[in-house]
This record gives structure tokens, C-alpha cells and sequence, in this order.
């Protein structure tokens, strides 16, 4: 008999979660399952009644948790008057990012006229049953956790990452997400459910939560999501078992749920307990916008008193560093290059690595508040002019939402592209599921590499499962993520 991975043993003591337990594949031939466990677009998901507002998935559901129900709609209405605008985040600023106009026309305006709101006469408090977003996915990133870092020494600089851009720097950064994120992708569309011209996505991103003293959280959390590959469909079963996964970490009211909606298995009320006493996991939302200017670009918001608040890519550099041979481009290939060899100096010393750091930003911890896909281009990136070491070039541009969504993983801007009601959402070659590897060339100098994005996330998810993984192993996975060609 094929010997089975802990993990899978394991699996077999964890509790059912829903009444349908009966129904479900017995633990001994369950695998992971992508496509129910990492990154979920089945229309039977998306389309869904809990995907309506106030359904536990809709956006207004979410921002009520985020924001409080008391002021979310308001939070709402003012977060996109501010983003169109180009108004600053506070009073006292005297700038703000650059005005996105069309937004005000294919978005907002819209919206207030399904409300049956007047333009002047009086405020505007959204009805979140007339957003105008729609769920495209709902995706476990427990591979930006603790465990997926990388162990080479420019990890102590924040960079390499794990591939795509993530939420900040070093272990420093992960304090309410130890054990990765999850995120909820939505697509703007127009009154009918037609995504809008150009394509925009916002993206929910969410901590989940596992500190040092508890470690056994981090199990916990790849336990609850890995019960959900056991249910045969996507039914109604599933999605009472996906709802339990995820209220716990986008509902902030974990103690005032109705009866028959606490979590009744073991693993969840774990986590539930936990998360009882901990402030709302929303981080940030990030917007992938090509429909509301002439240029594709990325913005990045964060929950502040209520507030949603422009907040600064913290691994994207200004436009001038992509520009090739400039002076701020040298600089930063310069500043990468001295991180590489001498990380303990540079932490020791941050004074002396200030003096290398290019004048249009600072890193890490600072970059821009808004990144441009400069010309429209697909092969787009961080050129990495004067930078010799190809891997480490790579693995930092990643690092830039115009890297990882154009030429550095041969992407054109969407990873989950928006789509309407009738078709699941369309992933990039980079987020390929079906097992397989991919050859993409590196857009700076021609070089192919292989690309097994989900499997790799997949073996992530594994190596907290099946804690028998040696050092070698883990090390293996982990440079991976560090942007190896392999």
C-alpha cells in the first residue's frame, strides 16, 4: 500500500465542519485541491448568494466589518470622491496623488443613479446592494507567511520576497499575518455586470494572524483551509465550509454571530477564540486599474479610523527608476547589488545605507503612491541597468506591481482578469493550475526560466501539513520563492 503524507493522515482527525460530512471524500485519497483550497473562481462560488450583499463575500459586507456598518457607507463614498479627485488623505496635507477623473464617470456616477441619488442634493451614502464590483475569486496566500521566507541574507533587506509583490519587509512586516494572507479579488463592472473597458480589479487583503506564541496557529489555519479540498462539489456544503474559513478573518463581530454560525469544529473554534481579541485583519486593498485613465496603474489603500487612505507601494520605485540607463535606475541597481553582499553592514548601519539609496524614494519601508504602466506595455519591468546578477534583478522587480503584472512573469496586467457573471474568471499563465511548468523568458536579458507558480504554493501549503519536511526540503521551497531561475 502507497504510504500517505502526514498531512493526509492527519486530515482524518479533524472534525466535520458541516452537516454534509458524510457526503465527502474520505481523507485517504485527498490531496490539496487548487482549485478549492488556494484559489477559488468556480462560478458555483462567485455567483453565489452569499457573493450578494449582505452576503458574508459581498463587498459591502466586507467594509461594513472593515470600517463598521456606522460609517462604511460614507468611508465608501468619500474614499472614491478622494481617489478621483486627487484629494489629499488628511487636512493638513497639502497634496495628494494624482486625480483619476474617469473614475467619476464610469464608476460613481452610475452607482448614485441606480441609488436614485440627485448630484447636489444632499450626501451620498452608497447602497452596497447596487456596488458595482463582483467577486471574480477568493485565494489562500498562507505563502506569504512565516514559513515560505527565504533563508538567503538579502531576506534581512525585505527582498526577495515570495513572488508577487506582498505588504512589506522582512519579518518585520508580518506582524497580523504570520501564517500569510488571504484575499478577496473583485471586478468593477457596469450596471449590466459587464466588466468595464480596460479592466479594473480591487483586491481585499487580509492578515491571518498566527504570532510566535502560538505557533501551532499557522496549522491550524493550513488545517481549516485544506478540509474545504474534501467536499466532492461546490455546493451548498462547500460554501458553508468556505463561509466558516473566511468570517475569520473578514468579520470583526466574531461574538455576535447567530446561532447555528459559530464555528463547530475543533480547528475554527481555535481560531475563532483567537481571533476574538484581535483588531479586524483587513490590511490594505490594492487596485489593478486600466478602465479610469489613458495609462494602466496601481494604487494601494489602507483602513485608518474608518477610513480607507492612500498608502505608498512599499516595493515600487518611482517611474524613474524603470527608466533605463537614468541616473535613479544606477542608483537603485547600485543600492540592490550592496544589499546583496553586505546585508549585516546595512542593518547595522542604516545611515550608510541611506547614502545609496536613490532621492526619488527610499527602501524598503517607502515607494510610490502610485505606480504607472508606463506606454501601456505588457513587458514592462524594473530593467536592473548596470545590475550584473540576473536572479537578484528578477526577484526585486517581482517585488513592483508593474513587475509582477506585465514583463517579469510575461503577464498582460492581470493574474485573475475580470469577467462577468457567466464565465470564470481567466488566470494568467503564471497562475496556471493544471500542474504543469511554464518557460517564460526574463524580459532583461532573454533568459528562460521555469515557472510552476501554484505548484509551488501548493508544496508551501504541504510543509505545514506534513511537518516531517527535513531543513533541505523546506530550503528548496523557499529559494524558489527567492526568484532562482531553477
Amino acid at each position: 500500500m502507497k504510504s500517505l503524507p502526514l498531512f493526509v493522515l492527519l486530515s482524518a482527525s479533524l472534525p466535520s465542519i458541516s452537516q454534509a460530512a458524510e457526503k465527502t471524500r474520505s481523507p485517504e485519497d485527498h490531496e490539496i485541491v487548487i482549485g478549492k483550497e488556494l484559489l477559488i473562481t468556480a462560478l458555483e462560488v462567485v455567483n453565489a448568494p452569499e457573493a450578494t450583499y449582505p452576503g458574508p463575500w459581498s463587498f459591502g459586507h466586507l467594509m461594513d466589518e472593515a470600517l463598521g456598518d456606522k460609517v462604511s457607507q460614507k468611508a465608501v463614498a468619500t474614499w472614491l470622491e478622494a481617489w478621483a479627485k486627487g484629494l489629499p488623505e488628511s487636512p493638513t496635507s497639502t497634496t495628494g496623488p494624482p486625480p483619476r477623473e474617469a473614475l467619476e464617470q464610469r464608476l460613481i456616477a452610475p452607482w448614485r443613479l441606480r441609488d436614485g441619488h440627485v448630484p447636489g442634493s444632499g450626501e451620498w451614502l452608497p447602497d452596497f446592494s447596487h456596488a458595482p464590483f463582483r467577486l471574480l475569486a477568493i485565494v489562500n496566500r498562507m505563502d506569504l507567511g512565516e514559513h515560505a521566507l527565504p533563508t538567503t541574507p538579502a531576506a534581512t533587506t525585505g527582498f526577495p520576497g515570495s513572488p508577487g509583490y506582498n505588504g512589506g519587509s522582512g519579518a518585520d512586516s508580518l506582524a497580523g499575518r504570520e501564517a500569510g494572507e488571504a484575499r478577496l479579488v473583485f471586478a468593477a463592472v457596469d450596471p449590466s455586470g459587464q466588466p468595464l473597458p480596460g479592466g479594473t480589479t480591487i483586491i481585499l487583503e487580509y492578515g491571518l494572524d498566527a504570532p510566535s506564541t502560538a505557533r501551532g496557529r499557522t496549522r491550524d489555519w493550513a488545517l481549516a483551509w485544506h478540509h474545504l479540498g474534501t467536499q466532492p462539489a461546490f455546493d451548498d456544503a462547500y460554501r458553508a465550509d468556505l463561509v466558516q474559513v473566511t468570517r475569520l478573518f473578514t468579520d470583526r463581530r466574531l461574538g455576535t454571530r447567530a446561532p447555528g454560525e459559530e464555528p463547530n469544529s475543533d480547528v475554527l473554534k481555535r481560531l475563532a477564540d483567537a481571533g476574538a481579541v484581535l483588531t479586524p485583519q483587513l490590511l490594505r486593498i490594492r487596485v489593478n486599474d486600466g478602465a479610469f485613465g489613458e495609462v494602466r496603474e496601481f494604487r494601494e489603500f489602507h483602513p485608518a479610523s474608518g477610513k480607507l487612505v492612500p498608502a505608498r507601494l512599499p516595493g515600487t520605485p518611482e517611474d524613474s527608476s524603470f527608466e533605463k540607463g537614468s541616473a535613479d535606475n544606477r542608483s537603485l541597481a547600485a543600492w540592490i547589488a550592496k544589499q546583496r553582499v553586505a546585508p549585516a553592514s546595512q542593518s547595522e548601519n542604516p545611515r550608510a545605507a541611506k547614502t545609496e539609496i536613490p532621492p526619488s524614494f527610499s527602501f524598503p519601508g517607502a515607494g510610490t503612491t502610485v505606480a504607472r504602466v508606463l506606454n501601456n506595455d505588457p513587458d514592462f519591468h524594473w530593467d536592473g541597468w548596470g545590475l550584473r546578477d540576473g536572479e537578484l534583478r528578477r526577484a526585486f522587480s517581482m517585488q513592483t506591481c508593474c513587475g509582477c503584472h506585465c514583463g517579469d512573469t510575461s503577464t498582460a496586467f492581470f493574474h485573475i482578469a475580470p469577467a462577468s457573471s457567466e464565465s470564470e474568471a481567466t488566470l494568467s499563465k503564471f497562475l496556471r493550475t493544471d500542474g504543469s511548468r511554464w518557460r517564460p523568458k526574463d524580459p532583461a536579458n532573454g533568459r528562460g526560466f521555469l515557472s510552476s507558480e501554484m505548484e509551488d504554493r501548493k508544496k508551501l501549503l504541504e510543509s505545514v501539513l506534513d511537518q516531517t519536511l527535513g531543513n533541505r526540503q523546506l530550503k528548496q521551497l523557499r529559494e524558489i520563492r527567492n526568484g532562482r531561475f531553477h
